[in-house]
């Protein structure tokens, strides 16, 4: 559990010294006490030194800078396309390439024919006289379910914009105002705020005769928010940086703007993008590539604001 925290939980190069310093101190007490034994602890260090070697690219305070990689913690998605391609599709390497290209192929024409009979059908004999490889099936069976992600949405939201968004983003973004209730916050600058939520549910371990639960290392985190610029358009900009990672407002700005409106929100996630994002002669394709090369000009600015909602989070009395 303590290097899942590492690789997920712990923000800073301290906390992740921190809790290899008392991991150290509690395998030592525990050998020391007899209550394992050479072989369990030689292992648990081995590993959390093969841990330490690797947390450029394992431990969290390092990981949480990569833009857009929208918290990604498992290799799940790879995992369960090579599960069908082994398991359902039969495709292996005793098949030579025309063979198990067959195999990982068979019923994809059909399933696409249902979305689109001129563009996607267009597509589809491009990438056959190319070769059909994974890649390109992947890219079909999310245009599938983008073109279904349209007719989709979330009835029990109450967010006014819950329409133009897929119901993953939708989801999160309840929860995160939710979670801004959570939140204390205070102004210590004209434009300037931090953002801390110091209450925790302490880990459980069953069975816990060693009281792992009080060693256990819990680290407390107050965000720094504040105001940048850029041309015309200012930002709010956490150091969590969950919206450079996932492109939606976290829990700490949402606190000082106490709402949700389009702008906090990166293109990515509205339902048209996977549909229309470079399609030929369509003016939403346009304007969608247009919108993302504007982010990718704001980059490392934060996340932008209305000039409305930031007055009112510059001057809570107006919201009033």
């Amino acid at each position: 559990m303590l290097f899942m925290h590492q690789a997920c939980v712990f923000e800073t190069a301290q906390q992740y010294v921190k809790s290899n310093e008392i991991l150290t101190e509690v395998i030592k007490e525990a050998y020391q006490l007899g209550r394992i034994d050479d072989e369990l602890k030689d292992a648990i260090q081995a590993f959390q030194l093969k841990m330490m070697v690797k947390q450029e690219y394992l431990a969290y305070y390092i990981r949480k800078e990569i833009p857009n990689c929208f918290d990604a913690m498992t290799t799940s998605p790879v995992e369960s396309m090579n599960c069908y391609i082994k398991h359902r599709s039969k495709a292996s390497t005793l098949n030579n390439t025309s063979r198990s290209l067959m195999l990982i192929t068979e019923g994809t024409d059909s399933r696409i024919a249902g979305i689109d009979k001129t563009g996607t059908m267009l597509v589809v004999s491009v990438l056959l006289f190319y070769s059909l490889n994974l890649y390109s099936i992947t890219i079909l069976s999310l245009l599938l379910l983008a073109k279904r992600e349209l007719q989709l949405t979330v009835l029990s939201s109450k967010l006014p914009i819950k329409n133009l968004y897929h119901r993953k983003c939708v989801y999160l973004l309840n929860q995160l105002f939710d979670d801004r209730n959570t939140q204390c916050c205070v102004m210590h600058d004209d434009s300037q705020w931090l953002v801390w939520n110091f209450t925790y549910d302490p880990p459980f371990f069953k069975d816990d005769e060693f009281n792992i639960a009080l060693l256990f290392p819990v680290f407390a985190n107050v965000y720094h928010v504040k105001v940048t610029q850029f041309g015309d358009q200012r930002f709010l900009k956490c150091n969590c940086l969950h919206y450079e990672r996932c492109g939606l407002p976290c829990s700490h700005i949402l606190r000082i703007t106490n709402e949700v409106e389009e702008t906090m929100i990166k293109i990515q996630h509205l339902k048209v993008y996977q549909v229309h994002h470079g399609s030929q002669n369509c003016n939403i394709s346009s304007k969608l590539i247009q919108g993302s090369s504007l982010q990718t000009s704001y980059e490392d600015m934060g996340m932008p604001i209305s000039e409305q909602c930031l007055q009112k989070a510059l001057n809570p009395s107006l919201s009033m």
